[in-house]
Formats: structure tokens, C-alpha cells, sequence
């Protein structure tokens, strides 16, 4: 029996459905990230959905895109990408949690940037740590490597190098705190 799972995934808050920059902008760089050179993009018949991959596709001009469109009415069709949507999810509810029980408060879900980022993280989290039947994960099966850079927890206070600092003179500081989103 070959179990299909999902390979890389994303993702991304957006304020509504449709022709979206921010979207088309966030897939495209996720796309180009990959490093693949053809690609099959698979969705249901959602006009915003089409549009979104269309538009992200013409963006993209180096790669080769396929599109496969899930039959009508057949809601097992896209039943993979269901179980990563459902994935995302429930990584985002965990750090969430984390987050609020770090900070001691409620996080506003509607108002609150940080939940952009969180969603991003939940997903490069699994991405880089859920590990298949195959014994491999996501990122390991797409480039062949294992992720060994130190990972810092999502909200944690931390020292950082601005990319935009040469050589300070002086009594200032080369690094500065911050908060790892």
C-alpha cells in the first residue's frame, strides 16, 4: 500500500478570499523556495482558489505548472490537502497555547499581528520536524538533508545581529533583544 502524504506546506492569514497581493506574493516566494521546476497544483473548482494559482503561476514564469482540479462533488478528492490544512491548524492552536501561557494573557486572534506569524511558523514547524512513514520529513525529503539549525520557540526573547549593523563603534551593542517571530 503506498500512502500519499503531503509534501511541503505553507501557510497564511489572509483577510479575505479573492485576488489577493499579499497571497499571490506569499505562495509565490513559498513556490520559489521549493526549488522545483514543475509542479502540479491541485485545488477544488473555488474561483478564488483558480484565480490565486493562476495568478501565482503567471508570476512564476520559470516553472511549470500543471493544474489538476478535483472533481464535483467528490469531497475525498482533496483529502490531503484537507489533512494539512487540518495540520496547521491544530500546530497554530498548540504555540498559540504556548505563547499565551508564556505571556500570561489572552492573545486577540482578530486584532493581533503576531498570529500572522504564528501560522507561518505552525507550518514551517511541521515542515521541518513531523516525520512520515517514510521515516523522513518534509525537509529533509526535499532537499535531502536533515534541519540542524537550532530552532528558538516561537515568542521567546532573544539576542539578535540587525543585518543592517557593520561595525558599531564604541560602547554600542552589536546585538540587540528582541522577540522571535
Amino acid at each position: 500500500v503506498r500512502v500519499r502524504e503531503p509534501q511541503s506546506g505553507g501557510g497564511a492569514v489572509l483577510e479575505s478570499k479573492g485576488r489577493n497581493d499579499c497571497a499571490k506574493a506569499y505562495v509565490g516566494g513559498f513556490i520559489r523556495g521549493l526549488g522545483y521546476k514543475r509542479m502540479v497544483f491541485r485545488s477544488d473548482n473555488e474561483p478564488s482558489i483558480l484565480a490565486l494559482l493562476k495568478d501565482v503561476s503567471a508570476g512564476c514564469p520559470e516553472l511549470e505548472v500543471i493544474f489538476r482540479n478535483s472533481p464535483q462533488g467528490d469531497s475525498r478528492a482533496n483529502g490531503l490537502a484537507e489533512v494539512g490544512v487540518r495540520e496547521v491548524k491544530n500546530q497554530t492552536r498548540v504555540l498559540l497555547s504556548e505563547l499565551q501561557t508564556n505571556y500570561g494573557g489572552k492573545i486577540n486572534l482578530k486584532d493581533d499581528a503576531v498570529v500572522t506569524w504564528l501560522v507561518r511558523h505552525a507550518a514551517n514547524c511541521i515542515n521541518r520536524g513531523r516525520i512520515g512513514t517514510d521515516g523522513l520529513t518534509p525537509e529533509r525529503r526535499r532537499t535531502g538533508r536533515r534541519w540542524k539549525r537550532p530552532c528558538v520557540t516561537f515568542g521567546e526573547a532573544c539576542y539578535f545581529k540587525p543585518i543592517s549593523v557593520k561595525h558599531r563603534q564604541g560602547h554600542e551593542y552589536r546585538m540587540i533583544k528582541g522577540i522571535y517571530v
